[in-house]
């Protein structure tokens, strides 16, 4: 617990530094409205990831206020375009991401969040959600899809719980240089993904 809370606080020095140090005018991002001379690497050392693709990709790329990624930034530009698509409407957001969340409350754009391991306003397992048929008009589910055992299960269930004429915002990563889809069983315990 004490480990958490150090690693918080050394975090947030570290994005307080990250913000004086690329304060700038020449990048903004599209979901905190933020300004900068540049963004923030993402650092690909986990052993998942093949470095010789991501090496040179993702430099300049996370928001240094509120974390986006390049995945974020495109939903919420998309959005800034299509804001009529979330007005009066009921918005649910699997596994919500920082920068989804704070473009929706810049706009006072309310929702409710749904996880089943971190918190949420709503506990939920996605391939068994406990919600009535055409429950919410918006429904966010970016990079969910592919940490779930049975994705074909909870795009049922997303499905479901979608209003008709509805609209489901999802996203699952993307390799373009695959010649098929690579679909393995998820191996991680609840309590890895809770550790995580």
């Amino acid at each position: 617990m004490m480990k958490n809370k150090i690693r918080e606080c050394l975090v947030k020095i570290f994005l307080y530094l990250s913000r004086i140090y690329f304060f700038g005018e020449k990048y903004e991002c599209s979901c905190c409205g933020k300004k900068f001379r540049r963004f923030l690497n993402f650092n690909y050392k986990l052993p998942i990831y093949n470095k010789n693709i991501y090496l040179e990709t993702y430099k300049n790329t996370i928001c240094p206020y509120c974390l986006s990624l390049p995945r974020h930034r495109i939903i919420c530009e998309y959005l800034n375009n299509n804001i009529n698509l979330l007005k009066n409407k009921k918005i649910l957001i699997f596994a919500a991401e920082r920068g989804i969340k704070k473009w929706l409350d810049n706009r006072n754009i309310k929702y409710k969040t749904a996880d089943l391991y971190e918190k949420a306003d709503l506990k939920i397992d996605i391939t068994d959600i406990n919600l009535k048929d055409n429950s919410y008009d918006v429904v966010f589910c970016n990079h969910v899809l592919e940490h779930v055992d049975n994705y074909r299960k909870a795009i049922e269930e997303l499905n479901r719980i979608i209003a008709t004429n509805g609209v489901l915002i999802c996203s699952v990563p993307i390799d373009i240089t695959l010649k098929e889809t690579m679909e393995t069983k998820n191996k991680e315990t609840k309590e890895e993904r809770k550790n995580k």
